[in-house]
């Protein structure tokens, strides 16, 4: 009985991850706006009444996409060296390695978060899930830095709270110039570029 209930419990989580990345690439090529929950059903193999089952409205269904998201970006990262040494001021470089992985790789997360960021304006659901992800993202990095200045590889009159700040909006225009401009050499050079300022930035005393 137990072995039917758990094979019940992982095929209604596969639809539910099938649903969720049909309408993730659904918003990729039509934006919100041009979501629409005949056209997941349809791709599925299913009637609407059957995703409804699993996402009861669009909104959820929207809500199961951005959960989707933010789990590919803590999870989708580059490769790490074996015999690289493991220090704070490595880990935040991996933070721009990282990108330019993503961009390569799977520019579609980028469009899909600029997409969420439009909608969040007036999707407060939206709105804080975004709100709780930039909070997290901030307080992984003030771990980075605080561990660098304990490490000695990170200056200690570093301002930390603007250091963090400035690497997120970095990062974060970097992303959505890419979703209007595309991924290119020349913004390729400019990650590898604010890789080698931002290591000065946090080793160089004043």
């Amino acid at each position: 009985m137990r072995k039917h209930a758990d094979e019940a419990s992982s095929t209604k989580q596969d639809r539910h991850t099938e649903l969720v990345k049909i309408a993730y690439h659904e918003i990729v090529e039509k934006g919100f706006e041009g979501l629409r929950i005949r056209d997941v059903a349809a791709k599925a193999g299913v009637n609407n009444a059957t995703l409804h089952y699993y996402f009861r409205t669009k909104e959820t269904l929207i809500h199961g996409v951005v959960q989707y998201l933010m789990q590919e970006f803590t999870t989708q990262r580059i490769p790490r060296e074996n015999n690289e040494e493991s220090n704070a001021l490595n880990a935040i470089r991996y933070e721009f390695e990282d990108m330019r992985f993503r961009l390569k790789s799977m520019p579609e997360m980028f469009t899909v978060l600029a997409e969420l960021s439009l909608r969040s304006r007036r999707d407060a659901g939206i709105a804080e899930m975004m709100k709780q992800t930039k909070l997290g993202w901030s307080h992984y990095l003030r771990g980075l830095l605080m561990d660098g200045i304990e490490q000695g590889v990170i200056r200690k009159s570093i301002d930390v709270e603007a250091t963090i700040d400035l690497i997120m909006l970095q990062m974060s225009a970097i992303g959505y110039q890419s979703v209007e401009l595309g991924y290119s050499d020349g913004l390729d050079r400019i990650i590898s570029l604010l890789i080698v300022q931002t290591e000065r930035f946090l080793t160089d005393e004043d």
